[in-house]
């Protein structure tokens, strides 16, 4: 999600920086029409969870006069098992679809909070040793080289947007 733009180096051409250590600062825009669409799935998340909840109370509820409304042992002893083996299918189907709602919320709140200028760090240590001509506001389109690292090996760091999250990634020569 988002659109990531440049703002500025924070490193210098041959200075010496550590592996986690900002590089650049880069600015994340996430659309007003996306963070409106997590919204309303997340509604429907919850209003699905809250059908599925009423759906298994009243399915409980019948295997459960099932279970203890006989008085032969071996049918109870079968009831009981079914009822008590659909109560514990239903809590964990709730309970993955309520842990689903709080990686959406989760997801939304970074969504929320993307439209802020994020920095972008080195992988490894090292000196920089290239940094791109980049301007103030231009869009950073995916495998955009960031930096150029040179310790004893070389490291490329590149802005990346895989399975919608942007991170930064290296690329080692050897």
């Amino acid at each position: 999600y988002g659109t990531m733009l440049f703002d500025r180096f924070t490193a210098i051409e041959g200075s010496y920086l550590e592996a986690g250590e900002p590089v650049a600062e880069v600015h994340i825009n996430v659309s007003e029409a996306d963070i409106e669409a997590t919204r309303l799935s997340i509604q429907r998340m919850e209003e699905r969870v809250e059908a599925d909840r009423v759906i298994y109370e009243k399915e409980d509820a019948i295997l459960k006069r099932k279970a203890y409304g006989s008085q032969d042992s071996q049918v109870n002893g079968v009831a009981i098992w079914e009822y008590e083996t659909s109560l514990e299918y239903h809590r964990q189907d709730i309970e993955s679809q309520k842990r689903a709602i709080e990686k959406a919320k989760e997801k939304l709140a970074k969504m929320e909070e993307a439209s802020s200028i994020t920095q972008i760090t080195a992988p490894i240590s090292g000196y920089v040793k290239d940094l791109p001509k980049l301007e103030y506001g231009n869009e950073m389109p995916n495998e955009t080289i960031v930096a150029i690292m040179e310790p004893e090996n070389s490291g490329i760091l590149t802005v990346g947007n895989e399975k919608n999250v942007f991170r930064y990634g290296k690329t080692v020569k050897v």
